[in-house]
């Protein structure tokens, strides 16, 4: 890369990016209005990789077009480094955009299209071959310089297309689903490649996905949003062990829920809750009322109990499917008063899997530390 001052650390107390109550309607067939974002507030922090996740429709998109200048918001205001842009048109903004097509010039070789924006600028010549030549080092594609696009795979044509977005050194540059025409064994490994060159350009990544792995192996933090609100923000770890809602736990892996039956009782720093599973004990949560709370756990929270030490948090259940996947297996059960169906990982390296048979009994363990009490 050429030479530049190492950006700032990641800091969301001093952030890059700034959207302040945004919202954004469209009008609809029948006269009315069909609000897509609706009072979003968010911050971005220098030199993150920050996700807006979510299921289609969700506003993200949205969320990134306002960002790039190609929507303009209703109410509210985006700032770029202490600057207000949310008037700017696309082209002054010192942001550039990835989509999900690569958009690579089929007549020109790589070296000219990632070196296209620079020349677009008004560079000398001498410039943007030098640059090209160095991001096609970022993206450890040097060799293919003097070749045409139709003579890379897709998984090439994505890091020329994101090498060509960096070339004129944008602020933060916006991905919109970028990886999804890739298959799956390509994704996972445009996955590592993303990340590193994140990290190596020293780029803030605004990064859009409705692919929950995708946001958890890259992000450095996550914006989970559902019809056109934030539903928590935080870091893959934050997002995936202590989700906020029963939405956000849902949608981020799989989770099992337990409904819970009138006012739970205090005992130390857990509350009992009465449920068709029996009595559960489960850490207070001192953002979620008692009396509405439903309880959940990652399957691969359980763990079969085998008779030694209390029986708190035990169930019995009937095995109705085992996959075993080798160092796992995955188990449907069946348990309860008003039966009721869970999923269970189990690693075979911890728990004896032998008596774990469709149509067997089997006793498990949610451990107290690992359920979680979220609002509805």
């Amino acid at each position: 890369m050429t030479t530049r001052d190492r950006p700032r650390e990641a800091d969301s107390s001093d952030p890059q990016i700034k959207f302040s109550h945004i919202v954004k309607e469209y009008p609809t067939d029948d006269g009315g209005t069909f609000r897509a974002l609706d009072d979003v507030s968010l911050d971005v922090g220098a030199n993150e990789f920050f996700t807006l996740l979510g299921p289609s429709g969700c506003g993200k998109t949205t969320l990134l077009r306002i960002l790039a200048g190609f929507e303009t918001p209703n109410e509210g205001r985006v700032t770029l480094d202490g600057t207000d842009i949310t008037s700017d048109p696309a082209n002054k903004r010192p942001v550039n955009t990835v989509f999900q097509s690569y958009a690579l010039f089929p007549h020109m070789t790589i070296k000219d299209n990632v070196g296209f924006g620079l020349r677009m600028l008004g560079r000398p010549r001498s410039e943007y071959d030098a640059t090209a030549l160095e991001i096609l080092e970022l993206v450890r594609l040097p060799q293919m310089a003097a070749r045409k696009p139709s003579q890379l795979s897709g998984g090439q044509q994505q890091r020329i297309a994101l090498a060509r977005a960096l070339a004129p050194h944008p602020r933060v540059l916006l991905l919109d689903e970028p990886l999804s025409a890739l298959d799956l064994k390509l994704r996972k490994e445009m996955q590592i490649e993303m990340k590193r060159i994140q990290q190596e350009s020293h780029t803030t990544f605004v990064f859009v996905t409705h692919d929950q792995e995708e946001a958890l192996t890259m992000s450095d933090r996550i914006a989970v949003m559902d019809h056109g609100t934030l539903q928590q923000v935080g870091t893959p770890q934050q997002i995936y062990n202590r989700p906020v809602n029963r939405f956000v736990a849902g949608f981020i892996g799989e989770m099992n829920f337990i409904e819970t039956v009138g006012t739970p009782m205090a005992n130390g720093s857990a509350l009992v809750f009465d449920t068709p599973l029996g009595q559960m004990h489960a850490p207070k949560e001192a953002t979620v009322p008692p009396h509405a709370a439903i309880l959940a756990i990652r399957p691969e929270r359980f763990r079969l109990h085998d008779g030694s030490g209390p029986d708190k948090n035990v169930i019995n259940a009937v095995v109705e499917n085992v996959i075993f996947t080798g160092p796992f297996a995955s188990v449907h059960i069946r348990c309860g008063e008003r039966p009721q169906e869970l999923r269970v990982r189990l690693s075979a390296a911890e728990n004896d899997l032998a008596d774990v048979v469709v149509g067997g009994s089997i006793k498990l363990e949610m451990p107290t530390e690992h359920l979680r009490m979220l609002a509805p």
